[in-house]
């Protein structure tokens, strides 16, 4: 894998741009950019990004829904398959109000969606608010892509493009727990009062965890103290 950043005239972001790159996975080159935050999004590339996710997250957990969402299968079920993608649009729509959301997505060259991630500081309604710490919503590779390094160059890229963040969070599918340990996750633990508490609340709307899910931080700063010590 070779990484490289690359001239891109068209390129705006708000308040954690993060610099165009490309990355070279075999006989392919994968380019990532921000999505221009100044203009109105189109529902197409709106729903694009939602088909997207939705695809690998089906693909991937074992959870009884995703299974629903799984095409050219027999437990595919399109009207709760539509429903979820006009979800994911609204909730999209929502993050772009916030100037801190990142964006960014990652297109071979036949202009093809092979990877994409949403970021934002973390803001869970009537869990925590924290604006030091880096919740990571969202982030997929198309299967073909994957082995190459590019979550974590996905991650890495984000988390430097702004120095504020001293922590980082996020909710993982069963299946995706090991790659993130590997990057120095661990899940939240019942051994911590805080953490504890976090779980709890998480859990009453989080109903897959923790048969199929799990909550995970990061610190990025350990001169910092820990998001989830004051809770």
């Amino acid at each position: 894998m070779e990484i490289q950043n690359y001239n891109h005239t068209n390129f705006k972001s708000l308040n954690n741009p993060v610099k165009p790159f490309k990355i070279k996975t075999g006989n392919d080159v994968i380019y990532f950019k921000e999505i221009d935050y100044n203009k109105p999004v189109k529902n197409k590339l709106l729903k694009e990004i939602s088909t997207f996710f939705l695809d690998n997250f089906a693909n991937q957990s074992a959870h009884p829904f995703w299974k629903l969402c799984r095409k050219h299968t027999d437990t595919f079920d399109k009207a709760i398959y539509d429903d979820y993608i006009n979800g994911t649009i609204k909730d999209v729509k929502r993050r772009l109000k916030n100037p801190d959301t990142t964006i960014m997505l990652g297109r071979n060259k036949k202009k093809q969606l092979t990877a994409a991630i949403i970021t934002e500081p973390l803001n869970i309604p009537n869990v925590i608010n924290n604006e030091n710490t880096l919740y990571l919503d969202s982030i997929a590779i198309n299967k073909k892509y994957r082995r190459n390094r590019i979550g974590e160059t996905l991650l890495n890229k984000v988390i430097d493009s702004n120095n504020k963040y001293s922590d980082m969070f996020l909710v993982s599918y069963s299946e995706s727990v090991p790659f993130y340990k590997k990057l120095g996750f661990k899940p939240l633990t019942y051994r911590h009062s805080g953490q504890a508490r976090i779980i709890d609340s998480m859990r009453e709307d989080r109903i897959d965890y923790p048969q199929y899910a799990d909550f995970l931080t990061k610190p990025l700063d350990k001169k910092q103290p820990r998001w989830f010590n004051n809770i």
